[in-house]
């Protein structure tokens, strides 16, 4: 089971959020099972980052600190997805706006192409490698936008 601490929401530019991502329950995954976590078994997936702007063209960076956790899982992935997208957008809802994982980097950007809300959900799959208590289990998720 995966908590949150909270939502990121954002109301101006050059404003940076964090959001602590946890796993609640460590003997729910066995080693070298993979568990996916989706907005339909933990609600708050679907609003976990929030963005309103007033103007075209801000650049959402994503960052997450996944090698925090790399000794204790062969895979770990976070899908972010657009799940409101403001009209006139080149996205559509959705859409999959970057992948992050223990292969890859652990940032992206994110054009938003035009002004209005945005909202992001996020899918989680992990494969755990390791389970015991001196594993870390908190993945911090930081959120940057600026114009």
């Amino acid at each position: 089971m995966i908590c949150y601490k909270s939502v990121l929401v954002f109301a101006i530019t050059d404003q940076k959020e964090t959001v602590l991502l946890q796993n609640c329950t460590l003997g729910e995954i066995e080693e070298g099972e993979t568990k996916t976590c989706d907005k339909n078994s933990v609600p708050s997936l679907g609003n976990l980052i929030q963005v309103r702007t007033s103007k075209a063209d801000i650049t959402l960076l994503i960052e997450v600190n996944l090698d925090a956790i790399e000794k204790c899982y062969a895979t770990y992935n976070m899908t972010f997805k657009f799940s409101n997208v403001p009209a006139g957008s080149k996205w559509s809802n959705g859409d999959t706006a970057c992948t992050l994982s223990l292969n890859s980097p652990n940032h992206y950007s994110i054009k938003l192409d035009v002004a209005g809300t945005w909202t992001f959900e996020s899918e989680i799959t992990a494969t755990a490698k390791s389970v015991s208590y001196d594993c870390p289990t908190t993945v911090t998720i930081t959120a940057t936008i600026n114009d």
